[in-house]
């Protein structure tokens, strides 16, 4: 397998572009890249439990069309490594919450730690 082949594992091919798997390092990037996706798609106010005031209008097999879409986009974006936090999870609202206080770095103890280390370390570098 050649390397360009070996890098695009690491990517969710969307009609918007690659987005790069989530993994346990790069969860600001994939959150601001998925939600650019979310809203291109038209659903991220199913993943956020917003629902804009059109979003009434439309119609409970639409809204549940919207929704496994919605789910399999932010799924296939996981890595193998992540996916095991949202396994058996198949509403979008649910899984992006439960991504977010698994690896966001400033919810979680150990991403608050290593950002302070990252902080001291620079800082280091600067003095």
């Amino acid at each position: 397998m050649s390397t360009q082949n070996s890098n695009l594992l690491n990517y969710n091919k969307t009609q918007w572009g690659n987005v790069a798997l989530l993994a346990h390092l790069n969860y600001d990037s994939w959150m601001e890249n998925m939600t650019l996706v979310l809203k291109a798609m038209r659903v991220y106010s199913i993943v956020t439990g917003k629902p804009e005031p059109q979003a009434l209008d439309i119609n409970y097999a639409d809204w549940k069309t919207h929704e496994a879409q919605a789910a399999t986009t932010i799924l296939l974006s996981c890595s193998l490594d992540v996916r095991v936090y949202v396994k058996g999870l198949r509403n979008p609202h649910e899984m992006w919450h439960t991504l977010q206080q698994r690896l966001d770095n400033t919810t979680t103890l150990i991403g608050r730690t290593a950002l302070l280390r990252k902080f001291r370390a620079t800082r280091h570098q600067i003095d």
